[in-house]
């Protein structure tokens, strides 16, 4: 064990010194042709240099990140856990690297959801027959001055039945009351039918968004979040867009 710190030690001095010598450009695009080459039916987006493994390199595929040495002669799938906090470092860089434009959202097409003020925003593709999604809306009960616009987005190839689902709470009277009636108390939303619903367009939304799995949130900032977190790393990831947006106008 107390060799593996000096491996990576001694990887981010070769890596370091390989940069200075050949630039970084160059070794991203080296590394990316390499990787290519070897596995030809990958799909490699991007090459960086990484943040969270030193003198690694990320590499990003269209549903994840894995990292690589400066040769590409070692590959470490899967995530990259922090111990301290338990979040899945790989699953949030590569929502960074996939962030949105928060007002481009179609929010006409949304059940909208207000909170207090509803001074704080937060974007849900949920799928209402997913039970994270149920877990996710069960935190959130616990926050207040936010509007939720949940963008109904069922799998059926995971749920038959949740098309059909979202069609009822879509068509209903008051949709985000269907909305929480199913997910919180399992009501089943009544018959309702409607000209049109926005189920069809949201799917092909989802899929230029890359969102594979639900629930699938934004926060203003454009950053995604993927599954059902508790209520106390919601409020830091609200926190920590509003605190970026602010920011960012300032600029």
């Amino acid at each position: 064990m107390r060799a593996f710190p000096s491996v990576l030690l001694m990887s981010a001095i070769v890596t370091t010194a390989q940069a200075a010598a050949e630039g970084q450009a160059a070794i991203e695009a080296r590394i990316k042709a390499t990787l290519e080459q070897r596995y030809p039916t990958a799909t490699i987006e991007a090459v960086h240099a990484s943040t969270t493994i030193a003198g690694w390199y990320e590499v990003v595929t269209p549903s994840d990140v894995n990292y690589t040495d400066a040769k590409a002669d070692l590959l470490i799938l899967g995530s990259v856990t922090d111990t301290r906090t338990k979040e899945n470092l790989s699953a949030r860089r590569w929502g960074q690297l996939h962030a949105i434009d928060f007002r481009s959202l179609p929010f006409d097409r949304a059940i909208k959801v207000v909170k207090g003020d509803g001074s704080r925003k937060l974007a849900v593709f949920a799928d209402p027959d997913c039970p994270y999604c149920r877990k996710l809306e069960q935190e959130l009960q616990g926050l207040t001055n936010l509007t939720v616009y949940i963008f109904l987005f069922p799998i059926a190839e995971l749920h038959p039945d949740a098309n059909r689902r979202a069609e009822q709470i879509w068509c209903a009277t008051d949709a985000a009351t269907s909305w929480a009636s199913w997910v919180l108390e399992q009501k089943a939303p009544a018959d309702a039918n409607c000209a049109s619903t926005p189920i069809a367009e949201l799917a092909a939304l989802g899929a230029k968004l890359k969102i594979f799995g639900t629930p699938t949130m934004f926060t203003v900032d454009g950053n995604r979040v993927v599954g059902a977190i508790d209520k106390d790393e919601l409020e830091r990831r609200l926190t920590e867009a509003r605190v970026a947006t602010r920011i960012a106008a300032a600029e």
